[in-house]
């Protein structure tokens, strides 16, 4: 009873601070430039109204009266504060908070050892309902569009933003790291580690496009130049960056494919394809490739896993469920994948797989640069796929895709690749302990500003 007394103390007090928010920045993807993209999605786009959303802030209120817990546990203090939302970043950030004897690691939906009393978050949000609804009324063209989709985002912000401020305080947490930039969740989270003035850590999870958001955490461990040139794009930051290679992909570097010939081919299809166009590019492998296994692997995030399902099964294939196959281990059996823009077709390269981009909507999409990097077959008509393949399985491969993964990839081809995760460990541990051992590192300064370090490979080499 006390703690909760304190709590709500504590939230009085935050509420001028948490009334200057900038809602619409903590839920960066349905800013302007971005809404448009967002609600083309197939999955997972909110439903569209203000009644709508408001009634799921209530309904998602009352479900968290019995989801998640009412108290927060604190064992100790001044440890590493890892953060998840989602499957993609939980599969990265749980192998290196499982290498700290003490590190608490919160998350919501099941992610994370430890919940997010998410009850008192939608209950600190509710006096702040009169300024989210002026707000919609002062709002003009995509950023009043953007209200009837994420109307239940904001109002929720202000009391997650109260919440977060309330735990960093109890926990004194002595980093933060995070695996998303542009989240409501982790977003809100790192503006309040700001202000809290503990340091943050964000580490990244998947491909980076041109539309994420500037770097704002105080150290980002990335996964090569690709990822940083693209960051530093987005302008100025104060980010000291550090190129690291894949944790994720570290347990799975000694089983790289090293067969000739084409066994089992992936179909994995992301969140924008079509159902109907995946059947049309099926039946055309079908009566192409005779004595192949094909397996069709749909994405964690798109909510259409029952009806994935049963197209696999139209077309006698089998299914791999994102949610609960990781992708690399999906990839470990692999020879082929066709995907869409999709970073999956990069993790691909990496184990040895022969990436094809089939562009299923024929849109001609790059948004992470593997067609512009060489990394990826292209081929976007079912005859012209399925023939390459053929030619694949006749011993006419020529392609050297784990060199090309390498503008992505920091570690590819390296002495330390397949040791991404001990990097990551070692430099939080000396970000927490404010020790970083940079004779490991060379150091370059982007146009931006940001601080690149990237191994000096030279410098191990030479000492043993």
């Amino acid at each position: 009873m006390i703690e909760i007394l304190n709590y709500f103390f504590s939230a009085i007090r935050e509420t001028k601070h948490a009334i200057s928010l900038d809602v619409a920045d903590l839920t960066y993807l349905y800013l302007p430039h971005n809404i448009k993209y967002q609600v083309n999605l197939k999955s997972g786009v909110p439903r569209k109204g203000i009644g709508v959303r408001i009634a799921a802030f209530f309904w998602h209120m009352i479900k968290s009266l019995w989801q998640s817990p009412r108290k927060v546990s604190v064992n100790s203090q001044h440890q590493p504060f890892f953060f998840a939302v989602t499957n993609n970043q939980e599969r990265v950030l749980r192998p290196l908070a499982q290498k700290f004897d003490k590190s608490y690691f919160f998350g919501i939906n099941g992610f994370g050892n430890e919940q997010l009393p998410l009850f008192w978050v939608y209950l600190t949000a509710l006096p702040f309902f009169p300024l989210v609804f002026i707000k919609f009324l002062k709002a003009r063209g995509l950023g009043k569009k953007a209200f009837h989709y994420v109307f239940d985002a904001y109002w929720l912000s202000y009391g997650l933003f109260i919440f977060m401020i309330w735990l960093l305080r109890k926990i004194q947490p002595s980093v933060v790291i995070l695996s998303n930039d542009h989240l409501v969740w982790t977003r809100t989270l790192m503006k309040a580690a700001r202000e809290e003035k503990i340091k943050t850590v964000y580490l990244q999870h998947a491909s980076v496009t041109e539309r994420f958001p500037p770097l704002t955490v105080d150290f980002a461990l990335l996964e090569g130049d690709n990822a940083a040139e693209k960051y530093a794009s987005r302008g100025a930051s104060k980010t000291s960056v550090f190129l690291i290679g894949t944790p994720h992909f570290d347990k799975y570097f000694t089983k790289v494919n090293k067969r000739s010939k084409v066994q089992k081919i992936g179909i994995c299809v992301g969140m924008l394809d079509e159902l109907q166009s995946v059947i049309i590019l099926g039946k055309a492998l079908n009566d192409a490739i005779f004595n192949k296994n094909i397996f069709l692997r749909s994405h964690p995030g798109d909510a259409r896993a029952t009806e994935w399902q049963q197209t696999a099964a139209q077309l006698g294939w089998a299914y791999s469920d994102g949610k609960t196959e990781d992708a690399f281990q999906f990839l470990a059996s692999m020879d082929v994948i066709l995907a869409g823009d999709s970073n999956i077709l990069l993790e691909a390269a990496l184990m040895n797989v022969v990436p094809i981009y089939y562009d299923f909507m024929k849109n001609h999409l790059d948004w992470y640069g593997f067609l512009k990097n060489g990394l990826v077959v292209y081929h976007a008509d079912p005859l012209s796929v399925a023939e390459c393949i053929k030619e694949i399985d006749r011993g006419s491969r020529t392609y050297n895709f784990r060199t090309k993964a390498k503008t992505f990839c920091a570690t590819v081809e390296t002495i330390y690749e397949g040791r991404s995760s001990e990097l990551a460990t070692n430099l939080i541990y000396q970000i927490a302990q404010e020790a970083i051992d940079y004779r490991l590192w060379l150091s370059q300064k982007l146009a931006s500003g940001i601080i690149v370090n990237r191994l000096n490979l030279a410098l191990q080499n030479s000492s043993g």
